[in-house]
């Protein structure tokens, strides 16, 4: 991918509906579990549901200004994106604190930033592109 001004302002859009997300996953986490005493794993999953929603729309209509009719396969394909950060979130969490010992929140960071490249990279390329079919 060629850095130009257009990929860069989506990089930015990218950043700024990803942190809406995360304002929306943490809040509705909170909500959850401290007024309708939901489990904090529970209530994390549902979150979750809640800020990759809110990121499709965002992502797809305002970050990639994508007008394609094609809501659900795009959707499909966000989630899975999604889903394999999640999963390179925990697993690099995994080996940064329990294996190299590195403290939690600055292994966070780090891998907040490559968990990012990750998800703006594949949806880019791959929920997000132009469509041939």
């Amino acid at each position: 991918m060629e850095i130009n001004n257009k990929n860069l302002k989506n990089f930015l859009k990218y950043c700024t509906v990803g942190t809406m997300g995360a304002v929306i996953d943490i809040g509705i986490l909170y909500i959850l579990v401290e007024f309708f005493d939901i489990v904090a794993v529970l209530g994390a999953s549902i979150a979750f549901v809640f800020a990759v929603v809110n990121n499709f729309f965002w992502n797809k209509h305002w970050t990639f200004e994508d007008n394609s009719k094609k809501h659900g396969k795009q959707f499909i394909k966000f989630l899975s994106v999604s889903v394999v950060g999640l999963l390179l979130t925990t697993g690099l969490m995994y080996f940064g604190v329990n294996i190299l010992e590195i403290w939690y929140l600055p292994a966070k960071i780090i891998i907040i930033l490559i968990v990012l490249l990750w998800n703006f990279l594949a949806n880019s390329w791959w929920t997000f592109a132009v469509q041939k079919d």
